[in-house]
């Protein structure tokens, strides 16, 4: 992407937005003139296409007014539109961090909008010279990544009605304007909220009346106002959560325990660089935990202190609890991965609500506290541990696209390989066992089981994929994963002369 030329009043601009957001705030001044000589200020009109992962560089972006609204890449058409960013969102660091890696976004702009544009190559410089500046950009994106992916969680789940509900109240939260006697104006129209929640514009008008008559918000041309937000949530289900579980059995610390916590450690790459003495400290504090298939896992400690959990062996399934009760599972955590880091980093929110053993499950309970002040003694230590987590989360993102877009056939190849390039396949493996029963997919996509065990009867006959009782053998996952996108990668090279500034 070439930049455009910047002005000395866009600098002025540029510099204002940086040192209103979280992660440059504390930037030295110096550091922050370094960035600003290569950053450039561009004003988009609605509709404009504004970045696409598939063309040129990796670039930051920074939302200084309007909104973005990404969408997946879709052959032939515009995109699937799956969020919108507002003000203050930072977008394209995962993208820096693994530029080789599949492209998956565009982002357009949603009404008029100016974005500021910082070359990924001379941020991430800056940032590798200055390790203790990762703590603020990780912290940023990761509150970010959780109400994107929030929201994304909410579509999925429920009636159409709740689902409309959580949508428009998760956007109010986050981007709605304040106006008059209490209330929050969002610019949504009817065919935005269509294209998110993948329906027909006459299903949300016709859930929108019905919302309207309730009193919660009012449709007008373009806009949605929102007159009772706690009474929206309800709706939606995000007012509560159901009370906390007590585990089956305790996790233990014996010196066995601790040889095999310490082993395992060693092969997480959030944690394979750490120095002997920090992974000590979390030891000190750490316990292992044993499931059997379908026990839920615990996530804190009888004080609330949170715990991350670093799946050794077997497979974690994470869910989205709902009020009524419900759920939504969201990812499969295997062996070498960490879940939980978000309510560890960030005390007041959870992105998942409910963690459960897939099959015999061994995980490393790791105190939050002990994470965190590792952390903060050791400023080094933040750069080790925000690409894995960064790149972590923008997997649950993609993962949650896979569920999102296409016929059941293609969700369902989608989910399937995107499972099995976790589980560190690749397009030359001759075949990999995922320990998923029909009843999980169908639970994951919010189909029936017969429609799951009839699309897997397709994927069979196709040579695609193997089925038995509890599992899932891929046998051609490229073949499955193209299945699943549908030619993504031509459309990223459509209208790549529109995504030059």
């Amino acid at each position: 992407m070439d930049s455009p030329h910047s002005t000395r009043d866009d600098s002025a601009l540029i510099r204002q937005a940086l040192g209103t957001t979280e992660a440059f705030a504390a930037w030295p001044a110096a550091l922050l003139d370094r960035l600003l000589r290569v950053a450039w200020l561009r004003t988009c009109a609605r509709g404009e296409l504004v970045y696409s992962e598939a063309v040129g560089e990796p670039v930051v972006l920074l939302v200084v007014s309007g909104h973005l609204l990404m969408s997946r890449l879709a052959a032939g058409g515009p995109g699937v539109p799956m969020s919108l960013m507002g003000p203050g969102t930072l977008i394209g660091v995962p993208r820096a961090l693994d530029a080789k890696g599949e492209a998956r976004c565009i982002y357009g702009a949603h009404g008029d909008a100016v974005v500021a544009g910082l070359p990924a190559r001379e941020m991430l410089g800056v940032l590798d010279a200055e390790p203790s500046l990762w703590k603020s950009l990780t912290l940023m994106l990761l509150r970010q990544h959780r109400q994107m992916l929030t929201a994304m969680i909410d579509q999925l789940g429920g009636s159409l009605r709740r689902r409309l509900a959580a949508t428009i109240a998760r956007l109010a939260q986050v981007y709605g304007v304040d106006g008059a006697a209490m209330t929050l104006r969002l610019r949504l129209s009817q065919e935005d909220m269509a294209g998110l929640l993948q329906v027909s514009r006459g299903a949300i008008n016709r859930e929108l009346r019905a919302i309207e008559a309730l009193g919660l918000l009012r449709a007008d041309y373009g806009t949605v106002t929102v007159r009772d937000l706690p009474a929206l949530l309800a709706l939606g289900g995000i007012a509560s959560r159901p009370a906390p579980f007590e585990p089956e059995s305790q996790p233990g610390h014996a010196p066995a325990d601790v040889a095999l916590m310490r082993q395992g450690l060693a092969l997480v790459a959030r944690f394979a660089a750490w120095p002997p003495a920090a992974v000590e400290a979390l030891l000190a504090s750490a316990q292992l935990g044993r499931y059997r298939r379908g026990a839920r896992v615990r996530i804190e400690r009888s004080d609330g202190e949170p715990e991350a959990l670093v799946v050794l062996s077997g497979h974690l399934l994470a869910s989205r609890v709902h009020a009524d009760g419900s759920y939504t599972p969201v990812f499969v955590f295997h062996p070498g991965l960490v879940a939980n880091m978000y309510k560890v980093l960030d005390l007041q929110h959870h992105l998942h609500d409910m963690y459960e053993a897939l099959d015999e499950l061994v995980v490393v309970h790791l105190g939050g506290r002990a994470i965190v002040e590792r952390l903060d003694a050791q400023p080094a230590l933040w750069r080790a541990m925000a690409p894995p987590l960064l790149l972590g989360a923008r997997a649950v993102g993609r993962t949650l696209m896979d569920y999102q877009t296409g016929s059941t056939r293609q969700r369902l190849a989608a989910t399937i390989a995107r499972l099995a390039q976790l589980y560190g396949a690749g397009d030359g493996s001759p075949g990999l066992r995922l320990a998923l029963s029909q009843d999980d997919l169908a639970t994951m996509l919010q189909v029936s089981r017969q429609s799951i065990n009839r699309e897997m009867r397709v994927l069979e006959a196709q040579g695609l994929v193997g089925s038995e009782y509890g599992a899932v053998s891929v046998h051609q996952l490229a073949a499955l994963r193209q299945l699943g996108v549908q030619g993504s990668d031509e459309q990223g090279a459509q209208g790549a002369q529109e995504a030059q500034p």
